[in-house]
């Protein structure tokens, strides 16, 4: 009786951005989001997930829809660092992270560049899951990829993870059509970030 109208509630596209926000404002400030979120997780998006790969309904949002199309989106910041960045240590950061990233591992870049409470990346890490979400909603939404329909591994890489979870090759597209659309995302701020120089780099310039 409880869980039955919130299934539907969480659905709506306003909720699934209000979740979205709410679970990487947190791990912003350096608190793993996901594990803030998991009641909401627990109560409807795994049991929307369940359904799916049961052939019971065809929920659009649900936990394989967040974990293969948000968790991907650091991989964006990382891609435009080589892209666009100018800093060598963020470079360096990006370069040990790069391979925890390929299997959706945030953490060496969260807490190494960091994102953790710097203010430079907020507003795109914020911005890009919520992107992410609208991009999967509109392209499952208007037929042109199917629903996730089978559990994959989080850590599973992308592209992959897209074509297994969905059953077809336009899923593995959507997830690197998300990634390009986060790494446009991202550019502006790292360009930014090309003017702000770190402390060391100070140093360093005095000494010379």
């Amino acid at each position: 009786m409880i869980q039955a109208p919130l299934m539907g509630f969480s659905q709506g596209l306003g909720f699934s951005i209000l979740y979205q926000f709410i679970v990487w404002f947190f791990w912003w400030f350096g608190i793993h989001g996901h594990n803030v979120t998991a009641a909401i997780q627990n109560m409807v998006y795994m049991p929307a997930q369940l359904a799916n790969q049961a052939g019971d309904a065809s929920y659009v949002f649900s936990n394989g829809f967040f974990e293969e199309l948000t968790l991907l989106q650091v991989m964006g910041l990382v891609l435009a660092i080589f892209i666009f960045s100018k800093k060598a240590s963020w470079r360096a950061v990006a370069k040990v992270g790069f391979p925890a990233m390929l299997f959706n591992i945030q953490e060496p870049i969260a807490f190494g560049l960091p994102i953790v409470l710097n203010p430079i990346l907020f507003i795109p890490y914020i911005l890009s899951p919520i992107a992410n979400t609208i991009i999967g909603w509109l392209a499952i939404s208007t037929g042109i990829v199917p629903i996730f329909k089978y559990v994959v591994p989080w850590t599973m890489p992308s592209f992959f993870g897209g074509l297994i979870g969905t059953g077809s090759i336009s899923g593995g597209l959507l997830q690197l059509v998300c990634i390009a659309a986060d790494v446009c995302i991202y550019a502006p701020f790292v360009i930014a970030a090309n003017k702000i120089k770190d402390e060391g780099e100070d140093e360093e310039e005095d000494a010379a």
